[in-house]
């Protein structure tokens, strides 16, 4: 976390509902500017807009940016 404070945290609004109940579409996720950041989740964001949420080492369904999650907001 200190690494992802160093160089930046985004905030983005959650467009979907991923893992469970651990993601909900309207949560506001934090994620770290500096992909090379491990966590365990990540989230997709393709040009459109459109998001993937999974496990960091998985390949997302979608073309896009992947950012590392490192908290969210209710």
């Amino acid at each position: 976390m200190d690494r992802a404070l160093e160089q930046g945290i985004a905030e983005v609004v959650c467009a979907i509902n991923a893992i469970g109940p651990r993601y909900r579409k309207g949560e506001t996720l934090l994620l770290a500017r500096d992909r090379t950041i491990q966590t365990r989740y990540a989230v997709t964001i393709a040009d459109d807009g459109k998001q993937w949420i999974g496990r960091t080492e998985e390949t997302p369904p979608i073309t896009g940016t992947k950012y590392p999650i490192v908290g969210m907001m209710n």
